[in-house]
């Protein structure tokens, strides 16, 4: 009986979950070879390289076979698979295995050219959670503490499972979008490039530029903190920490300071408790009837938690009819504008209306 006959009736097997421990264990070791990626291809639908994947990964056979069954004997232990789109089946399974084994390997090397960072270096080498995203869709990845990372395509993440649990500490190359679990007693802390983000609980992005050394973390909900990475080292008057707010972002250039702006496009934070008088206008309909100009800027400057100047006061008491009720800020300023002949500029983290009268 050929080896390729031999294999597919493993692999038929072991999808059914019908394979005994002996079968499993050499389906195994068949699949750490590298030899039977045809087959594989042909049963599963991944495209693997033509080349014998696991000698372009530096990676022996043992610890290819160690961690496909790792990765597939935990998840259906956790009934949890990295990525939340994945159907707990054992095809599915032992194709997401597969796949977070060849596509994020590489990383080990990899890291090594894209960081600088002597911190940075070690955190990776240290981390026993690896993983890229190579897919054009976004993935998602639970945290051990109830936190949500959707990962980017090209994106990759470093953590160690064995001290997540005392620092929540994570280290991101490429874009990701983070939900925080909250936790006082232990902030979340994300390495990215050469600044630190740190938050209690909170939903915020991270752009690296794999072109450039310029970081972005843009916040939704909550605040947090940023600074440059060798700052922890630092007497604490030294460090300088930008504390960062919903519909803003802070903008790290390398030999610059931070600069912060507001995000691209504002929304209103329906859920921010801690808003500025929030509680005053969390029913508003954004829908006015001869209402005041100042009353109108007002209600949305609390609602979006963003600084709205009115430059001239006799521009308070102008008179506004109109439905504001889209969900987009600058939207809102365009119409109050059309209506009142305002105009509305963007200064750092404010808004500046002038005008010359009503």
């Amino acid at each position: 009986m050929s080896s390729n006959i031999i294999f597919n009736r493993l692999l038929k097997l072991h999808l059914a979950g019908k394979a005994s421990s002996q079968e499993n264990d050499r389906f195994f070791d068949m699949v750490s070879t590298g030899i039977y990626d045809t087959e594989l291809k042909k049963s599963l639908d991944i495209d693997f390289e033509a080349e014998n994947v696991w000698k372009e990964c530096n990676i022996s056979n043992d610890e290819a076979k160690k961690k496909v069954k790792e990765i597939i004997m935990n998840s259906e232990i956790n009934n949890n698979s990295f990525f939340r789109k994945f159907a707990y089946n054992r095809k599915t399974l032992l194709f997401a295995a597969l796949f977070i084994i060849l596509t994020t390997i590489t990383l080990i090397s990899l890291s090594e050219e894209n960081y600088s960072n002597a911190f940075l270096k070690q955190f990776i080498s240290n981390s026993s959670f690896r993983i890229t995203n190579n897919t054009s869709e976004s993935g998602i990845i639970n945290l051990p503490d109830g936190s949500i990372i959707t990962l980017q395509p090209e994106a990759s993440l470093f953590y160690s499972k064995e001290s997540f649990s005392r620092n929540r500490e994570v280290c991101l190359k490429g874009e990701a979008f983070f939900e925080i679990a909250k936790n006082p007693l232990k902030p979340f802390k994300v390495y990215a490039g050469d600044i630190v983000t740190k938050v209690l609980g909170t939903t915020f992005k991270i752009i690296s530029n794999k072109n450039s050394d310029e970081i972005e973390v843009e916040v939704l909900s909550g605040k947090v903190q940023v600074y440059k990475n060798f700052d922890e080292k630092l007497n604490s008057k030294e460090v300088l920490i930008e504390t960062v707010k919903p519909n803003q972002r802070a903008i790290y250039k390398p030999n610059k300071k931070f600069f912060k702006s507001l995000v691209t496009h504002p929304m209103p934070l329906i859920n921010e408790v801690d808003s500025v008088d929030f509680s005053a206008t969390k029913a508003t309909s954004f829908k006015y009837y001869n209402t005041s100009l100042s009353l109108i800027l007002k209600e949305i400057q609390s609602v979006y938690d963003i600084e709205i100047i009115i430059s001239e006061d006799q521009l308070k008491g102008c008179i506004f009819t109109g439905d504001l009720s889209t969900p987009d800020l600058f939207e809102k300023l365009k119409i109050i504008g059309l209506a009142t002949s305002l105009k509305f500029s963007v200064d750092k983290t404010r808004i500046i209306a002038k005008g010359k009268g009503c």
